[in-house]
Order: C-alpha cells, then structure tokens, then sequence
C-alpha cells in the first residue's frame, strides 16, 4: 500500500490524501481549503464559473493524475 498526501499537511481544512495498491485507488478527505495561500478567509463563490484546470493550475484543486478524467476511483 502506498499514499501521497497532495495538500493540507500545513494547515487546517483544505487536506486531500490519495491510497492506492496495484488494484486499488481512492481519495480521502477531499477537502476545500480554509484559507487563500495569503491567510485571507477562502470564498468557494469566487471559484464558481472557473474550470477544473484554473482551480488546479490556480492550487485549489490537487492535481492528481487521472482524476478528473471521468475514470473511477
């Protein structure tokens, strides 16, 4: 088994942590983040019409591979 933490290890909210095995891959505690990278509070309106490729470009979204593909996790 192994896992990757792709956010939140430095902070409160906001974590997303991957497991996976040659069979197996899911995503726990997909979560929003708290705070912008400048400690203002984050306001998830502000994000509502962008793409999934700004939010992950932007850091919003972990940028995890073959996840927002449509393939099943």
């Amino acid at each position: 088994m192994k896992f990757k933490i792709h956010r939140g290890t430095q902070e409160i909210g906001g974590s997303c942590v991957e497991i996976w095995t040659d069979t197996t891959r899911i995503v726990v505690d997909f979560g929003m983040p708290l705070v912008n990278p400048d400690r203002t509070k984050f306001n998830s309106r502000e994000i509502k019409h962008k793409s999934g490729q700004d939010l992950i470009s932007e850091g919003i979204l972990s940028d995890i591979q073959s996840f927002y593909n449509g393939r099943q996790i």
